[in-house]
């Protein structure tokens, strides 16, 4: 937006945006639309597994650290950690006001995910929303497979809310942020394929990839019984994916059927992210991401003869 006329032209269309994207989220959450209901109540969030253990301004001694990650060792929980150290560390203050800090386990695991921005530094705004966007989707989704009626945004597939292709059974927040963060890895090297080693090495360090450890990038076995994402004679097949799954449920598979399946449809959504629509394959030096082969010219065309605002 770099002339006059285009300022207000793009408020407007943030605007449109906004009130498009409120309209969908509320019918996500069922009972908002009608008004029985309300997107907080609606998503029925608990509290993460030794949420009290361990939590006063002393620090625990090492025995009883273990006793509390003992409590937290179940499929679906999300791994005991020293919270309150956790938040000394990221807010640099000491225990004792960390623990009038009100950032809960859940919290912290979250703020270590979406803080990963080092694949942003630099990028030009369109790029950096549309990772973002992704990164929201995926964690919704997660959010949405561990629900009993919270519908999920299939990007490619449907510009409405759907049923997830997976619902696990589970309604707790430690399934949710758990799956999103094995959401989050599986999809990573799709989202910066260039720099995948630095970007890896970023997420590494970061609280969340400590606690889960989980795979980066999609999981070799769902690969190999679903089809590449990015090969692009790969089919889409929701059972394919419940398949595999249900070969052992958890957080660590739920996540990366919601990668799979969302970076399927990323991938092949015009933005040529890999650089290789078209059918160009002589590699990233000569086909890189996001390259145009459309021919656009934007200072030809009837468009450049549009009056954007009166």
């Amino acid at each position: 937006m770099h002339f006059t006329p285009a300022v207000p032209a793009g408020r407007e269309l943030c605007a449109g945006m906004g009130t498009a994207i409120t309209a969908v989220v509320k019918t996500l959450v069922p009972g908002v639309v009608e008004g029985t209901s309300t997107i907080r109540s609606g998503l029925g969030s608990t509290l993460a597994c030794g949420a009290t253990c361990c939590a006063a301004e002393a620090e625990c001694l090492a025995g009883e650290q273990a006793a509390c990650a003992a409590e937290c060792t179940g499929t679906w929980d999300l791994p005991w950690f020293d919270l309150v150290g956790a938040r000394a560390a990221f807010f640099r203050v000491n225990r004792a006001m960390a623990t009038f800090i009100q950032v809960d386990r859940h919290h912290m695991i979250f703020l270590s995910l979406v803080s990963f921005s080092l694949p942003f530094e630099g990028a030009e705004t369109i790029y950096a929303a549309r990772d973002g966007n992704t990164i929201d989707n995926l964690v919704w989704n997660a959010v949405a497979a561990n629900s009993a009626g919270l519908l999920a945004l299939k990007f490619g597939q449907s510009k409405v809310g759907q049923q997830p292709t997976i619902r696990s059974g589970i309604a707790t927040s430690d399934a949710r942020i758990a799956t999103a963060v094995h959401a989050f890895a599986g999809a990573l090297t799709l989202l910066y394929p260039a720099g995948n080693k630095a970007g890896n090495a970023a997420f590494k360090a970061r609280l969340a990839y400590a606690v889960l450890s989980p795979t980066i990038g999609i999981d070799s076995s769902l690969s190999a019984a679903c089809g590449a994402v990015e090969n692009s004679e790969t089919a889409f097949s929701a059972s394919c994916l419940q398949a595999w799954y249900a070969r052992k449920p958890g957080p660590a598979r739920l996540g990366q059927t919601i990668a799979w399946e969302l970076m399927y449809y990323k991938v092949r959504d015009g933005w040529n992210s890999l650089g290789t629509d078209g059918g160009c394959d002589a590699g990233p030096d000569f086909c890189p991401r996001y390259m145009d082969i459309t021919d656009y010219d934007p200072e030809t065309g009837a468009c450049t003869e549009e009056t954007l605002s009166e």
